[in-house]
Order: C-alpha cells, then structure tokens, then sequence
C-alpha cells in the first residue's frame, strides 16, 4: 500500500507539473519540489477558460443569449429568472437550465414549444422532435419567445423569452442566473391552482388541512414560507452545479 501511494503521488504531480507547463496551472519555479508539492496549486485564468470551455461554455466573443423566464400565471410576486446561457447549447441543456434556475427537481417530463414544433425527451411517445438535436441559436434570437412546458399533470407553463444578445467574456462563467423573484413552487401542488390553495391554507391557521400542509413542506411554522423569497446566489450556484454534471467534459 505504500508503494502504491508513492506511485499515486508521483503519478498526480507529475501530471500537476505537465498542466502547468502549458499554463493552466501556476506553480511557483521559486520553490522546491517539496516545497511546491505542500502548498495549493492555483488554477490560472487560461486554466479556469479550458475548465469552462470543456463543460461547454463558450469562447470568448462567442454570442450569449439572454433569457427571462416567466412562471405564466403566478403572481404576487410573478415568479421568474433572468439568465445568461451560450446561444449555441442545445434545448436539452436549455432544459437543464430552466430546472436549476427555477428550482424544479427533474421529475416530471417536460415539453419545448417554438412555432408549430413540439421538442422534448426521446422515448415519450408524444410525437416530439428530439430537443437533443436542436441548438438553441437555430430556433431562437432577440425577440423570440419560446413555451416550456413541466409536468403534464401540474402543467407548469413557462414563458422564455429571449430578451438579448450578448457576447461572452472571458473571465466569466456560463450559463449563469442574473437575477430573479419569488420562491419555486413545491413539486406535486397541483399546478397554480394548488399553488395558490396552499398559500392561503398556510396563511390561515384555521383552515382545513393547515396542519397536513405544514407536515407535507417540513416546516415548523407558516411563517417558514415566503412565496417572495429568492436568492440569485443559490440559484446561479445550484446552477452551475447541475450544468457541471450533466454537460459533457
């Protein structure tokens, strides 16, 4: 086992040694081998680009598109996101996005309408072309609006509209959540419908099912739920995180 971890080691920093020969990674030729090997080694702009580019992001220069999506019927507050995504990822990856922004937890199957065309997941038997195949860019610019659909039986209806185009920067990450309001509705509610049932059944201690609704979210009091709430930072990281895990690289 010894060796084996002798081997590890030499292997690991030896390839640490290639990477930052070509930049990605800044060791300090001042210190020695062992000296380096105690210490961080910190990823270089050029490496964090190379990490970017190989979860599909894009160069720099290349056009980003930025969205607003809208939770259609939901009010007070109107629940929507603004994001920056590349023009050029597919809608598979779109859906990717709007899950992670949003809040939603993949669950439920889910539809893209642009035009007359339906697009979605293979293997649904819903008749939609396959939205693995379609770049965004191909169907979408500034001005066009796009119709997403989660959950056929809750029938969450987005409205995703293309609001600009940019061109991306090179010490910035992509796709990312800009800005944003109001809480994600919890799955399995029953669409807006339920959704407003069970604000108002939060609301109202006395009301049938107050306690049973309490119990289903986890929460220890009404007051533990604020339809306005929103954090951009935990959006833009729950979406960078689900975009590394689902993009290839």
């Amino acid at each position: 086992m010894d060796g084996w971890r002798r081997c590890l080691h030499r292997d690991v920093w030896f390839t640490v040694e290639l990477l930052a020969e070509t930049g990605l990674l800044a060791v300090n030729p001042a210190l020695d081998r062992e000296e380096r090997r105690a210490g961080m080694v910190p990823v270089t702009a050029l490496g964090r680009w190379a990490v970017r580019r190989a979860h599909g992001g894009p160069a720099q220069g290349e056009p980003v598109l930025q969205l607003r999506i809208e939770l259609v019927d939901s009010a007070d507050p109107v629940i929507w996101r603004r994001v920056l995504v590349p023009a050029a990822c597919p809608l598979v990856e779109l859906h990717t996005v709007i899950q992670a922004a949003m809040g939603w937890q993949n669950g439920h199957l889910h539809q893209f309408s642009i035009g007359e065309v339906r697009y979605g997941p293979p293997g649904t038997d819903l008749d939609l072309a396959p939205e693995d195949r379609v770049r965004l860019d191909e169907v979408a610019g500034t001005g066009t609006v796009l119709e997403y659909l989660y959950d056929f039986g809750d029938d969450w209806e987005h409205q995703v509209t293309v609001e600009a185009t940019t061109a991306a920067h090179a010490d910035s990450r992509y796709p990312r959540c800009i800005s944003g309001e109001g809480v994600c509705p919890p799955e399995d509610c029953g669409g807006i419908p339920g959704y407003e049932l069970l604000r108002r059944t939060l609301a109202d201690p006395s009301a049938p099912g107050h306690e049973d609704m309490l119990e289903w979210l986890g929460l220890s009091s009404p007051a533990a739920f604020d339809p306005a709430r929103f954090d951009v930072r935990d959006a833009d990281l729950r979406l960078a995180a689900q975009w590394r895990s689902t993009c290839p690289g």
